[in-house]
């Protein structure tokens, strides 16, 4: 039954990536084969035969329309997670920061988030550095700009151990 839901624009992206762009794209499909359904077979009399042929080549162009939307959707998604396939910045990142080294742990980092301003991994870890080397605001800044983005839903538990962290700080600073 999925392999016949793959040509449903937005159902691959939807289970693959669980990204809301791609249910708003299957529901408008939905919307659209209903509208179809329910002129070509129920409502019949409200429509002639010219204009159901027109309706179903702007059906055709609709379905044409969100296939691709889609699939540059899923390229957009695959590049920015390729983005940094090996990791080598990161992993040069975490190397700075363990070792104390924080402004080359930020510049890693900002270098990592020019590429991608939505990568989880590095807005935390940018966060919990800026908490380190007493920039609260900024920290606190970048955790609002985690929370927003949709990939920060994996990291929701170390979202929150950060916040508290950098509530404590706030606290003791006071």
């Amino acid at each position: 039954m999925f392999k016949v839901l793959r040509f449903w624009p937005g159902f691959t992206g939807l289970v693959r990536y669980g990204n809301w762009s791609f249910l708003a794209i299957a529901v408008a499909f939905g919307l659209a084969i209903d509208v179809i359904l329910m002129l070509n077979f129920y409502w019949t009399e409200y429509i002639t035969t010219s204009q159901r042929n027109v309706l179903v080549v702007a059906f055709l162009v609709l379905y044409a329309t969100l296939a691709g939307i889609s699939r540059q959707l899923i390229r957009h998604i695959e590049i920015v997670r390729n983005t940094d396939a090996k990791g080598d910045g990161f992993r040069e990142a975490i190397q700075h920061y363990l070792r104390g080294n924080w402004f080359e742990a930020q510049c890693c980092l900002n270098i990592l988030l020019k590429k991608n301003p939505h990568d989880a991994e590095a807005l935390l870890m940018m966060a919990t550095l800026l908490r380190h080397i007493k920039r609260y605001d900024e920290a606190a800044e970048v955790l609002d700009k985690l929370e927003r983005i949709q990939e920060s839903a994996a990291w929701r538990i170390e979202l929150q151990i950060e916040k508290q962290a950098l509530t404590r700080c706030l606290t003791e600073v006071k």
